[in-house]
């Protein structure tokens, strides 16, 4: 359990899924109960470009992807030609606020590389 006045921070540094992607927290979490489940981010098509971070002050955040098909949820797909799917994310439990600036795909330009000094 984190202290009450400390947050856990999750930078979607290289995100290339558009569906599927959800982000719950909990108030308490165990294999046989799950307390006061919240949806605090749910990815799709509009703010996967927008959302940089999501950030709970909750004790513990579950991060779940279900995907239909790889194929059709993903943003760079081109023929089998530098594809990428999935998603590399970075995380933090601090006291602190959202570091600034933090990298995103559209940052990135696409290229799968992120430099470390943006997180």
């Amino acid at each position: 359990m984190i202290s009450t006045n400390a947050s856990i921070i999750v930078y979607l540094t290289q995100l290339f899924t558009f569906e599927g992607l959800t982000f719950t927290e909990y108030q308490l979490y165990g294999s046989d109960y799950k307390i006061n489940p919240k949806v605090i981010h749910r990815v799709n098509e509009t703010n996967i470009v927008r959302t940089r971070w999501v950030q709970t002050f909750q004790s513990y955040l579950v991060i779940e992807l279900k995907l239909q098909t790889i194929e059709s949820s993903q943003l760079r797909v081109l023929d089998k030609f530098l594809d990428v799917f999935g998603f590399n994310i970075t995380y933090e439990i601090t006291g602190n606020g959202p570091r600034s600036p933090s990298c995103t795909m559209t940052d990135c330009g696409f290229t799968g590389f992120c430099y470390d000094h943006y997180t």
